[in-house]
């Protein structure tokens, strides 16, 4: 069977890893509204987050609701850790549902069409995107990414039945503390991590310990 978009007819793994990203991200909120909901009555988490359409701007509303409650449980490194695992995710969520794929090198990549847009050049056919910058992405490092979704879905469950065994609502919590979230994988890769097989993190909000590569982010 067919696929939509071309481009993954060869690269299906990626595109199924890419899927789940991008679709899966909305069970991540979802989860983080049921965390926060256990301070205010659900209609009123759910309304206030999904009344704005920016993912980002329902993060910030989640860390101001929870935060301060979180911590007077002495749980708010646990709650900041999630809000942070959370900010790596949309933005791997955004740059694969706003970006357009190509293949580059053998690897899978995508482009921004709004950085050539906005330039002065001419851009005449398709091959001229290429002078734009182009980022790869590989199985393995979305395979981290899809793992580091899973450590951040694992960190909001344990927090959130925490929560409700220190507040004395529950009497056990279902979920196994878990480990530390790990630095985030890359967002992409440059051209320069695809010659040399050596990953750089792209700039992104989302973990300690940055590193940049000499583009900016896509």
């Amino acid at each position: 069977m067919r696929v939509t978009m071309p481009i993954f007819e060869k690269f299906r793994v990626e595109a199924a890893i890419i899927g789940r990203l991008v679709v899966g991200y909305g069970e991540l909120e979802l989860d983080l509204c049921n965390c926060i909901a256990m301070w205010n009555n659900f209609n009123e988490s759910f309304k206030t987050m999904f009344s704005t359409r920016s993912e980002t701007k329902r993060i910030n509303i989640a860390e101001t609701l929870g935060r301060e409650p979180y911590a007077k449980l002495t749980l708010g490194d646990c709650f900041d850790e999630a809000i942070t695992g959370m900010r790596y995710c949309v933005q791997v969520r955004n740059q694969y549902a706003h970006r357009s794929f190509l293949e580059n090198k053998g690897v899978l990549a995508f482009v921004n069409l709004e950085e050539p847009a906005k330039r002065e050049e001419t851009v005449n056919d398709l091959n001229d995107l290429l002078s734009s910058t182009v980022w790869h992405v590989t199985s393995t490092l979305l395979t981290e990414q899809e793992r580091y979704f899973v450590s951040v879905i694992g960190k909001i469950g344990f927090l959130h039945y925490e929560g409700r065994l220190r507040s004395g609502k529950i009497k056990a919590n279902p979920f196994d503390p878990p480990e530390k979230l790990v630095q985030p994988p890359p967002l992409a890769l440059d051209a320069e991590s695809i010659r040399n097989d050596k990953p750089l993190h792209i700039g992104n909000d989302a973990g300690t310990n940055r590193r940049t590569s000499r583009r900016s982010h896509p």
